[in-house]
């Protein structure tokens, strides 16, 4: 230890790296305290204290790692220095160089607050930002030498405060150890169903559901679309059959895939938020368990972590379902937004991924201190989730044999953005070819979310970027549509498809109109809730397009019907086979879509938040629960949802709204007196 005195003539026995770590540890603890009573408050509308323990638990743990690395690299260079001039530095005390720091940090905060509110400087040049740093540490050197005496009493004086809580953080993190060990490595693994069926596998075909993640019907040529985007599909079609409105449940992941794997809208399986808990009953109440149950050999190819069996908690009923990271190639250090698609993002997800819900809490763009550091993401202009990845584990497991029957549901994430397809598809519509990267697109995407904030809708100026990203997000089909041909060839060649039902979908759609881009959200315009829906069987040899309105939850009650099961009365969804056969289903109150993420989830909490779609016939209304506002179209004579005819044709807008009240006051009662 290095001994340094007081003024007073006591001994200070702290070494510089220790008196920094005590620092930078309990302030990053305090900013880490902070976060937890903020996140708590969305994380409170989903689950319980005990739910967030573990995840608090982790948090602290990784801060507490980033508060050691933030320390070494503030003591190296001083310590680097005192090794190099020896007796000319030998007088500055650990206090003298503390406080410099200081100094350094509220003069830098200072420069940034006056540069973001004073001066308009979106891109500073290099040389710019080097100049601002050299003349802020020339400064803080000099003012901390003339304040040298109150910067060494105030020094001293946080150096006494934080004891107290220097003691508290850490046993917090003692006890944070066995906290993440035991939701990492000791809690049990869900137990996995044995099949029990005494149906003859002869009978019943292998199933295949392979899932979009925000892909549109509208941007597709096989629904019409003047774009070329998807040529194999539209032939592929031609022996299938087509549903033409097909309505998601949602506008987001979460639900739309709990819908997918349930049969249950939204309010029913109740996962309204993105990282929320398992769906209500989800472990004895799937599609996949009654498949399971009856002896089909369950896959799950999921790419996006945020609809991973696991998160979905179904993985009970699955044989095989890999670790979304195995289809991933991360191109950068940090990923983004809430996809785990970077180095660091896939190492976090790997450990703690599906044991403890928000593990990359740490890393998220909306978190101060990583906001800077995620402007380090190195540009690349091809996905980092290729699709053919995804395709070739598929074909790989099949190659080393599985028992039959079976259900696979592969779910890949293009046309997610970033929309980076690889040439020869990117630039393939638009010879321009602007945003064919990853930070140019951020960039783009920014700018629309700007004018959307202030303006409140898309401003000449962004319009063009609006159509550009779209053209780079139609390319992105195209280059999917390219490897499902590749795909449907493997399965062909090795003979899958002779007895295997083939169902494409998507989970949701994407908008560039309406003054609202990319999906979730209020909005509910057909871009995010019409999604593709074919089903091509064994030998089929004609082709069908059938108008008929039809829900997402309907593919889950449709695919254990094809299983030769029938539809558990707790699905909501229908089967289509009838629809297949040139026959009609039966389905009473219209068909329903709903973003809830705004209303809590918990036990016995009522929906009171968000908006709800209802299309009966060629009608759709969406209304908006917050604002207790409608809309209705008519989609045969406005399919572009350009007029609002809620208060011309009040008779048809009000008999359905009184249909959306009514079943959402049965959603609820249903909540209210869940045990």
């Amino acid at each position: 230890m290095n001994k340094e005195l007081y003024e007073d003539g006591s001994i200070k026995k702290t070494s510089l790296l220790l008196s920094i770590f005590q620092i930078v540890f309990t302030f990053i603890c305090l900013y880490c305290l902070r976060e937890v009573f903020h996140r708590w408050d969305g994380f409170s509308m989903y689950a319980s204290f005990m739910d967030f323990l573990p995840t608090v638990a982790l948090v602290s743990l990784l801060w507490a790692l980033v508060a050691m690395i933030i320390s070494v690299l503030v003591w190296f260079p001083i310590a680097a220095v005192r090794v190099i001039a020896g007796k000319l530095v030998r007088g500055i005390s650990n206090d003298n160089i503390i406080g410099f720091y200081i100094v350094f940090i509220v003069l830098s905060f200072v420069v940034l607050y006056i540069k973001r509110h004073f001066f308009d400087m979106p891109a500073t040049p290099l040389a710019v930002k080097a100049a601002m740093l050299f003349a802020v540490f020339t400064v803080s050197i000099v003012f901390s030498f003339l304040l040298r005496t109150v910067l060494c009493k105030l020094v001293q004086l946080i150096s006494s405060s934080i004891s107290p809580l220097l003691w508290i953080f850490g046993i917090w993190i003692i006890i944070a150890v066995p906290l993440v060990g035991f939701y990492t490595w000791l809690q049990p693994e869900p137990v996995k169903i044995i099949a029990d069926s005494n149906v003859s596998d002869a009978e019943r075909p292998n199933i295949i559901l392979l899932t979009f993640d925000t892909l549109t019907a509208r941007d597709m040529s096989l629904y019409g679309y003047a774009r070329d985007t998807t040529p194999f599909m539209k032939k592929w079609a031609e022996n299938a059959s087509v549903f033409t409105r097909a309505q998601a449940a949602s506008n987001y992941t979460t639900p739309t895939t709990a819908s997918i794997v349930t049969g249950k809208r939204v309010w029913s399986h109740r996962m309204y938020h993105i990282r929320a808990t398992n769906p209500y009953k989800s472990s004895t109440e799937s599609m996949p368990l009654i498949l399971k149950k009856n002896g089909y050999y369950n896959m799950a190819f999921v790419v996006n972590s945020l609809a991973s069996v696991k998160k979905l908690g179904v993985s009970n009923s699955f044989d095989y379902d890999p670790n979304a990271a195995e289809f991933v190639e991360p191109r950068s250090f940090f990923g983004w937004n809430n996809s785990k698609f970077g180095k660091l993002d896939l190492m976090l997800y790997s450990m703690f991924g599906d044991r403890i819900n928000f593990q990359d809490w740490i890393i998220k763009t909306d978190t101060f201190i990583v906001r800077r550091m995620k402007q380090m993401i190195s540009d690349f202009n091809y996905t980092s989730v290729p699709v053919e990845k995804t395709f070739a584990k598929f074909i790989e497991v099949m190659d080393k044999g599985v028992p039959g029957p079976f259900f696979a549901w592969i779910h890949v994430f293009p046309p997610h953005d970033p929309y980076l397809p690889p040439k020869p598809f990117l630039g393939s519509l638009d010879a321009d070819g602007k945003y064919s990267t990853f930070k140019s697109q951020q960039t783009a995407f920014n700018e629309i979310f700007e004018a959307l904030e202030k303006k409140g809708k898309f401003t000449p100026k962004v319009q063009p970027i609006v159509e550009s990203l779209r053209y780079r997000y139609d390319e992105f089909i195209k280059y999917t549509d390219a490897q499902f041909e590749i795909f449907i060839s493997e399965l062909s060649r090795r003979k899958i498809l002779d007895n295997t039902v083939i169902i494409i979908s998507a989970d949701h759609g994407e908008s560039f109109e309406h003054d609202y881009i990319m999906h979730g959200g209020e909005k509910m315009y057909e871009q995010v809730t019409n999604i593709p829906l074919i089903i091509k069987e064994p030998g089929q040899t004609r082709g069908v397009v059938i108008d008929t309105l039809v829900e997402q939850i309907d593919i889950p009650a449709t695919i254990v019907s094809i299983a030769g099961t029938e539809v558990p009365e707790w699905m909501e969804g229908v089967s289509l086979q009838p629809l297949l056969r040139g026959d009609s289903i039966n389905r009473q109150g219209g068909v329903f879509a709903m973003n809830l993420e705004r209303s809590s989830s918990r036990i016995g909490d009522p929906v009171t938040r968000g908006t709800i779609a209802l299309w009966e016939g060629d009608y759709k209304l969406i209304y908006f629960l917050d604002k207790k506002e409608s809309i209705l179209f008519n989609l045969a004579d406005d399919p572009d949802e350009m007029k609002d005819l809620f208060h011309s044709d009040q008779e048809t807008g009000q008999r359905m709204l009184s249909i959306i009240q009514a079943n959402l006051t049965n959603a609820n009662e249903r909540i209210l007196h869940t045990d």
